[in-house]
């Protein structure tokens, strides 16, 4: 990664998620809206994303982090340093798992909320 996401002043957006799909399209709407861009992602696919980016003329820094993890948040609060953040989009690739219902409590019907 190049350590370039602290050093300008303008814009600046995080995007994860962004080696595919919605994240990417989203950290390419701030690229074109003049924003300089941190992208990260579990895939090495983010440094295709990075440099197709970088096409559009803003500075993007690619960040392959796990934000699953503490590691992969350090990873990325490293990265910001002292950066103000203006824009922050968090995509995840997969929904979560879904929650088995509690022994003394059964799961709700799909269509109707569970009771307070």
């Amino acid at each position: 990664m190049a350590d370039t996401a602290h050093r300008r002043t303008g814009p600046f957006a995080v995007v994860t998620g962004a080696s595919s799909g919605i994240g990417y399209e989203l950290a390419r709407c701030c690229v074109r809206r003049g924003y300089d861009v941190l992208i990260a992602a579990d895939e090495p696919q983010i440094e295709i994303a990075a440099r197709q980016l970088r096409d559009e003329g803003t500075e993007v820094t690619a960040l392959l982090a796990d934000l699953s993890t503490p590691d992969g948040v350090e990873q990325v609060c490293a990265a910001l340093r002292s950066r103000r953040v203006d824009v922050l989009a968090e995509q995840h690739r997969r929904m979560a798992e879904p929650q088995e219902a509690s022994r003394s409590a059964p799961a709700a019907p799909a269509d109707k909320p569970p009771a307070p």
